[in-house]
């Protein structure tokens, strides 16, 4: 079993608590702004991505994927219908 259908219950203790970490996790480092602030994180500016800067999407983009896995729950997939197959899909995008 993964990580995800262990905690996949927000009723359950290990459910709170894993959405807890992990909600909590990616708000920090959404508002951290670590890409620009760490000397060993920053490359500058001028690496550009569709004219966003690379920088940018380091810090907003695995935020969004922290939030998408602790909001968007996951059913063991012996016990999935379509809905749950869409919401696995989500989440899976996520942790992309």
């Amino acid at each position: 079993a993964t990580v995800s259908e262990m905690v996949h219950d927000p009723l359950k203790p290990e459910g709170k608590v894993f959405f807890a970490f992990e909600f909590v996790g990616a708000i920090m480092i959404f508002f951290s702004w670590y890409p620009t602030n760490l000397r060993n994180v920053y490359i500058g500016d001028d690496a550009k991505v569709c004219g966003i800067s690379w920088v940018s999407l380091r810090q907003y983009i695995p935020a969004m994927g922290m939030l998408m896995l602790s909001t968007i729950t996951t059913v063991p997939s012996a016990q999935a219908t379509i809905c749950d197959e869409f919401c696995i899909f989500l989440h899976l995008f996520g942790a992309a």
